[in-house]
């Protein structure tokens, strides 16, 4: 019951706020590189310069990150089936003098579950300073470079800080675009694989509750 629910939960949000966000964001970017590059082709060319870099890096920790988010999940589900059938058979534990050994067992699961979040934590520590650091960056050679075209009179000082404002704007799309296609082409498979598995079991629950409801009529019969 708890992966059902959890399952359809996070399919529940991955049509409402996940595809929506990303169809909203690859548009947004679409539109942004063709401004830019009509309002000066030479500093939309230095924002660009370190997309490759941003690009790479973000390949990598998806790489990385998107193996560490299955390891995660399993462990997550493996914890709450113990839990749900420990607490629900507890008396059972008890009877057979079984508390030391299921205590063990949570430690166990309960430091796996710790070692992937670590590690989930070290990935995000190395990538997400890094993409700052890009970031920051860029926009150090958006305003090095505004700066000389000002003084050239060839660009306004508008124009510099829209430069500004659209970097923060790409390098954000960029970054959460393939971290969240991944995660989609991921996550459904994942999804469909749960369900065809909660819908072999109902259809032998149907199979049993049909066999014993003609057992009964046969019986009354």
């Amino acid at each position: 019951v708890t992966r059902v629910t959890s399952d359809t939960n996070a399919l529940c949000d991955l049509f409402t706020n996940t595809i929506v966000n990303l169809i909203k964001n690859i548009f947004t970017l679409i539109a942004v590189i063709i401004v830019i590059f009509i309002k000066n082709w030479l500093m939309a060319s230095v924002i660009f310069a370190f997309v490759p870099i941003i690009f790479a890096s973000t390949v990598i920790f998806r790489k990385y990150s998107r193996a560490n988010y299955r390891i995660v999940r399993k462990n997550f589900s493996i914890m709450n089936a113990f839990l749900n059938e420990n607490i629900s058979g507890m008396k059972i534990t008890q009877i057979f003098n079984q508390e030391e050994r299921k205590k063990n067992e949570f430690i166990e699961l309960n430091d796996n579950i710790v070692k992937s979040r670590k590690r989930d934590i070290k990935i995000f520590s190395i990538y997400r300073p890094l993409i700052s650091f890009l970031h920051f960056a860029a926009i150090g050679c958006v305003f090095l470079l505004g700066s000389e075209l000002v003084l050239k009179e060839q660009i306004t000082i508008a124009a510099v800080f829209a430069f500004y404002m659209y970097i923060s704007k790409i390098y954000f799309t960029l970054i959460i675009i393939p971290i969240v296609l991944s995660f989609t082409f991921i996550y459904i498979p994942m999804i469909k694989f749960q369900y065809s598995k909660y819908l072999k079991v109902l259809s032998y629950i149907l199979l049993i509750d049909s066999v014993l409801f003609l057992f009964s009529q046969s019986i009354v019969l």
